[in-house]
């Protein structure tokens, strides 16, 4: 089924037809979800090359969010939504160089995250380190 999800919704509310409550419920089941909250435990032996394969992928992921709505589910999305890295035991770090530019510059090797979509990038908005 093609239909918006506001569609879906609004077909249930407003009929008794029992294929709107099976074609919302075909959607809801048939979703494909991501999360929105990533994890990284700190420890010693966790190295820089690690912590920015990580991040790279959680920003991968936050970049797909906004694509995968608007195309998938034809649902227009007005923010992307944020995505929090929790940075668990991070004084026991041994790269607090590389967590200080991810936490307070809001950049990972040197770049802003950007969460990219088809018309304007949002910076800023789509990662949150913590």
């Amino acid at each position: 089924d093609k239909r918006s999800l506001k569609t879906l919704f609004s077909d249930v509310e407003t009929s008794e037809d029992p294929q709107a409550i099976a074609s919302l419920l075909q959607w809801i089941c048939s979703a494909q979800l991501k999360t929105t909250f990533h994890k990284i435990l700190m420890h010693s032996a966790l190295t820089p090359r690690d912590i920015n394969a990580t991040v790279k992928k959680i920003i991968e992921e936050a970049n797909m969010l906004r694509e995968l709505a608007e195309k998938q589910y034809h649902v227009k999305v007005q923010r992307v939504p944020t995505v929090i890295l929790f940075l668990d035991e991070i004084n026991t770090a041994s790269c607090l160089a590389l967590l200080k530019e991810l936490i307070v510059d809001q950049t990972l090797n040197g770049e802003q995250y950007i969460i990219r979509t088809k018309s304007r990038a949002f910076q800023n908005d789509g990662v949150a380190c913590c």
